[in-house]
């Protein structure tokens, strides 16, 4: 990887998610489209796929079991429908406290064909992102992959996003392993609210409008408990 590699932090926002069931999703959309804030689509929806790392005690998914308020996650994301082809993937420090969160976001290069597989046996992440001393401290290891279909939404005003996750999947993606067979939350419906910090205190009266009670909830956990358990 070169030492250049460039990379963002994103602004800090709020996110606030419930669950509701697969079948209800036609309910959902239309409750968001005649929502007060005026909610429509805002981009295409496509397929996500995300390759969550940890370390060899994993301790990320201990933290968020606990409920650290101050945590990260650490992910490999690319959009597209297949999960053996990486097109444009990048590394994601996704960082969570309370309610907060932001990403600190590498580009990584192409992966297809052995090179996946090469990959999965030994990560190789950008030193940009090593020369934070809690990435550099560790040496970690793909410990799930999962997918799922994303639909878009925002107000009128664009101050509030909604994303509506649908169709998730897990594949177990250790080290020493192919991607092997899945498992499948396809009952489930995730919607998740997301606006500004400074918008916190005005968006107050907002949150009740969601149409199911907003509740913690996290894809690498889920993931973990259906591949292996606790």
């Amino acid at each position: 990887m070169s030492t250049a590699s460039p990379h963002i932090t994103t602004a800090r926002r709020i996110e606030r998610k419930c669950i509701a069931p697969w079948w209800q999703k036609e309910q959902v959309w239309q409750h968001f489209l005649h929502h007060p804030l005026r909610f429509a689509p805002s981009f295409e929806a496509r397929k996500i796929h995300n390759v969550y790392l940890d370390d060899p005690v994993a301790s990320l998914k201990t933290a968020h079991e606990a409920g650290i308020s101050s945590r990260f996650k650490l992910r490999i994301r690319w959009y597209g429908e297949t999960r053996e082809v990486f097109m444009h993937p990048q590394l994601e420090v996704k960082h969570k406290e309370h309610y907060w969160g932001w990403k600190e976001v590498y580009p990584l290069p192409n992966l297809h064909g052995m090179a996946v597989q090469a990959w999965l046996k030994k990560p190789s992440l950008p030193e940009a992102a090593l020369a934070s001393p809690s990435l550099r401290q560790f040496s970690w290891r793909p410990v799930l992959l999962n997918a799922y279909r994303r639909h878009y939404l925002e107000s009128a005003q664009r101050q509030y996003r909604v994303t509506l996750d649908e169709g998730l999947c897990f594949f177990p993606s250790l080290f020493h392993q192919r991607i092997g067979p899945g498992r499948f939350a396809s009952d489930q419906l995730i919607i998740e609210l997301k606006y500004g910090v400074a918008l916190e205190s005005t968006a107050l009266p907002v949150v009740p409008l969601l149409p199911f009670r907003a509740t913690a909830y996290s894809k690498y956990l889920t993931g973990w408990q259906l591949l292996y358990g606790n």
